[in-house]
């Protein structure tokens, strides 16, 4: 059984993490299910295949035999596996302990740095307190209590930029309690601020009666729709 899961990013740098703590991530989590349902039906056809042919290899020499989804590599430490059909599968296993994921590799190795931590401590050491208003006060460490260890995960060396980039990270990999975390922080972040200063932090311009610059808006912002934490909701605005 598959222990560790291996996140790379788009410098190829890599985050080994508990599966436990990727699969709360939906599309991650999804891609190890069709990966080892793809093993296990390979286990089953070499099985077969040994049955009917184990007779034929009169050498006895079992060690050639290599697994119909193993691409042979010069490197013989290397036994990474994929599919077949599928050379460049985002998801892959180097000696049945470790699966290698590359859907995170259009993330950049700080956000994706960030994303795991999250993901480890969520899932090994204290689940985040759900996110659902009302809200006890608008101090976020009050909000997420008493696991407020989320609270500098969030806030402590986090800009607005960065906020940004995690909520689109979260989004893509349908990291739903990580998107919740960081939109209550950016609401937070612009609570009280006038429209003048929030447009630059979105890149939204003076005129939204465009319609190409509203669309153009909404479709980089598209996680203020699907999230559900905090104030940002869809107004149908």
């Amino acid at each position: 059984m598959t222990k560790k899961v291996k996140l790379l990013s788009n410098s190829d740098e890599s985050f080994l993490i508990p599966i436990e703590a990727a699969r709360l991530s939906e599309i991650i989590s999804a891609e190890i299910d069709i990966h080892l349902r793809q093993d296990d039906d390979d286990d089953d056809d070499g099985d077969i295949d040994n049955g009917e042919h184990g007779r034929d290899n009169d050498d006895g020499d079992n060690n050639n035999h290599h697994h119909p989804c193993t691409e042979a590599d010069p490197d013989e430490n290397d036994t990474t596996t994929h599919d077949s059909n599928n050379p460049s599968s985002p998801i892959r296993t180097i000696d049945n302990d470790i699966v290698i994921v590359t859907i995170t590799d259009r993330l950049s190795p700080r956000i994706l740095r960030k994303i795991t931590q999250f993901l480890i401590h969520h899932a090994t050491i204290e689940p985040m307190t759900p996110i659902e208003p009302p809200f006890p006060s608008e101090d976020i460490r009050d909000i997420v209590r008493p696991a407020t260890w989320y609270a500098d995960f969030i806030t402590v060396d986090v800009d607005c930029d960065f906020l940004l980039e995690m909520v689109r990270a979260a989004n893509f990999l349908c990291l739903q309690p990580l998107l919740q975390l960081a939109v209550l922080a950016i609401s937070i972040h612009i609570n009280g601020k006038s429209p003048e200063e929030i447009r630059p932090m979105f890149g939204i311009g003076n005129d939204l009666n465009d319609p190409e610059e509203k669309d153009r808006v909404r479709a980089e912002n598209e996680w203020v729709f699907r999230a559900r934490g905090g104030r940002m909701r869809n107004d149908g605005g």
